[in-house]
């Protein structure tokens, strides 16, 4: 097989096996364990650690939210003028 074949060969059975692994990690298989138990809670805390903000970013965030609030956004400066 020349070497082009071989590449694009190598390259589709990685992205197979990435993608059934992937169905397999997030597959509901119930409440039961099973034999991919371990993996689906490594798979859940990796997710909950990456995209849930930490208790410092809530903080900042609900800071950020109050400062917005408190300032009046232009469209009701607009509102009192009529």
């Amino acid at each position: 097989m020349d070497a082009a074949k071989d590449r694009l060969l190598r390259r589709v059975t990685i992205g197979v096996t990435s993608t059934v692994a992937l169905l397999m990690i997030t597959a509901d298989y119930g409440t039961q364990p099973h034999a991919l138990s371990a993996v689906t809670r490594w798979w859940d805390a990796g997710k909950d650690w990456f995209l849930k903000p930490s208790e410092k970013e809530l903080a900042e965030l609900e800071k950020l939210r109050k400062n917005y609030d408190s300032r009046e956004s232009p469209g009701e400066e607009q509102k009192d003028r009529k």
